[in-house]
């Protein structure tokens, strides 16, 4: 999950001058590291700075894409198959309420 959440960060436009700073940031505190060494602890821990930067009130970050993008991908599985969108949750909801109709109807109907 941690490589989908950078490839997604790494291709938002609006997230680039983030990658920037954090990049000037290792530079900064660790001059001696190499650029394949800054490269690294930027695939190593660019996710979790971002995320801290975003919604660190002291940084004045409002906009809300941001913050979504900071959180991360959701918690909730989304199927596709064949052109056709399953939300898993949803479908998980509606089979524990045919369930329970069956058990209502001690499985009769």
């Amino acid at each position: 999950m941690a490589a989908a959440t950078l490839y997604v960060l790494i291709n938002c436009d609006d997230v680039k001058p983030y990658i920037d700073r954090y990049k000037e940031l290792v530079h900064l505190c660790r001059p001696d590291l190499t650029d394949q060494e800054v490269e690294q602890s930027f695939e190593d821990n660019f996710a979790e700075w971002f995320k801290e930067y975003v919604m660190d009130d002291q940084n004045n970050i409002q906009d809300q894409s941001l913050k979504d993008l900071a959180y991360g991908p959701s918690k909730k599985y989304v199927e596709v198959n064949h052109g056709e969108l399953h939300d898993f949750q949803h479908h998980e909801d509606e089979e524990e309420q045919e369930e329970g109709d069956e058990d209502n109807n001690h499985g009769t109907k």
